[in-house]
């Protein structure tokens, strides 16, 4: 209960700069318009919050070549001030905002590929049109949206979502559908898939997404819906319909999750935080079947998924307060995601150089090597941002018997 009051007890929330709702950054594009800071040199970005019911004014720049970061107070006037004077440049001014037009396009293209031309195929029973509703999933994105703002973050979130709501409409089928009639089936999936993708682009602009705040969201669902699957495990493993205990599972955790990351994980991670944050938890599961690999044939498969599930949600949770508000930059995240990488193969290699025969010596291996290879890469991607985190290697000498050593030390800093 500490740790929940110690997580979640500031709120912060993000004002928009004009009363539509559809610029909540002021960037240097709209500055050299619209001079709503002009005793600001350097001007790069300004945001408004209300923190703990104060309004709050964020502004970045660059100033002799380094980059500053200032925090003003604003009184209710002041930022109905600044709401109406971008009224009226909006008025004449209006630009759409398409950077994430060719992500949304690509995403709209995979989903069509993997889900809705598969089932359109078997709705129709015609597979020669599988690649016709392959290429319609992006020509009518790309004319439906062709005079509509498109963020990465609204990319990144219909694209999500189309998946998970795919995977709702598969759970749901399998638990509440005549099993035997295969088109209505595959309508159905295709339904869910298509209106999730269609909910998704809205509620991105709705709540004003970033791409790591969409990743956050995909994150929490597919922990959600696997502890639900694990815990269903649990509790009827042996039953003759457990199928449907574990569709039920994956069912409850997905609203759960959806619950969870509206409540909670909504705020802001940069994109790099959540790939950090993908990396620590695939680590985490990692870690933990290496345990239950352990203990193999002391356990039944009930209490294998309780302590992986005991050892996987812990470290979850305490995730979100880790890796939230590093801002850490996309390519640090990439950087983490290839330092596990690399630590995995390490650990492969390691393995082999050793001839560890048993699997869960293996298991063991993969989850230390990737653990290596995470942890360096995650505190030089945080001293990216500027946070708190370092790691240094520097020369050592030591002494032993009068003679000296030479070696490397390394010190590590969270």
């Amino acid at each position: 209960m500490v740790f929940l009051f110690m997580l979640f007890s500031v709120t912060v929330e993000k004002l928009p700069f004009d009363s539509g709702k559809s610029i909540y950054v002021w960037t240097f594009s709209y500055e050299k318009d619209c001079r709503l800071f002009p005793e600001i040199t350097g001007f790069k970005k300004a945001e408004i919050l209300r923190r703990e019911g104060t309004i709050v004014l964020r502004i970045e720049g660059v100033r002799n070549g380094q980059p500053f970061e200032d925090e003003r107070n604003l009184t209710e006037e002041e930022y109905s001030n600044i709401v109406s004077r971008v009224d009226v440049y909006l008025s004449t001014h209006k630009k759409l905002n398409r950077e994430g037009w060719g992500l949304y396009l690509l995403a709209t293209l995979e989903v069509g590929l993997v889900e809705w031309s598969p089932m359109g195929a078997i709705v129709t029973e015609k597979a020669e049109l599988y690649p016709i509703f392959a290429a319609a999933s992006f020509f009518a994105p790309m004319f439906l949206t062709r005079n509509v703002d498109i963020t990465n973050g609204q990319a990144w979130f219909s694209w999500i979502m189309a998946h998970h709501a795919y995977l709702f409409g598969v759970s749901t089928s399998m638990l509440l559908l005549d099993s035997t009639n295969s088109k209505f089936i595959a309508g159905y999936m295709l339904g869910t898939g298509i209106l999730g993708e269609i909910a998704g682009f809205k509620l991105a602009r709705k709540w004003n997404l970033s791409m790591g705040s969409a990743e956050m969201y995909n994150h929490i669902l597919l922990s959600s819906e696997f502890y639900g699957g694990l815990l269903a495990n649990a509790l009827f493993s042996g039953k003759q319909d457990l199928w449907d205990y574990l569709w039920t599972g994956a069912l409850i955790g997905e609203i759960a999750g959806f619950t969870g990351w509206y409540m909670w994980g909504k705020d802001e991670y940069t994109f790099g935080d959540a790939l950090a944050y993908d990396s620590y938890g695939f680590l985490a599961l990692l870690t933990s079947y290496a345990t239950i690999s352990s203990i193999l044939n002391s356990v039944d498969d009930k209490w294998k998924s309780l302590i992986v599930l005991g050892m996987h949600a812990p470290m979850n949770l305490y995730g979100l307060k880790i890796f939230r508000n590093n801002q850490i930059p996309f390519t640090g995240g990439l950087a983490i995601i290839g330092g596990t990488a690399a630590g995995l193969l390490l650990g492969i290699g390691t393995a082999a150089l050793l001839g560890l025969d048993e699997s869960n010596e293996w298991w063991w291996a993969l989850a230390g090597g990737g653990w290596i290879g995470f942890i360096p890469s995650y505190l030089m991607a945080k001293g990216m941002s500027g946070g708190n985190a370092m790691l240094e290697i520097h020369p050592e000498i030591r002494f032993a018997d009068s003679k000296p050593i030479y070696g490397l030390g390394i010190s590590a800093r969270f």
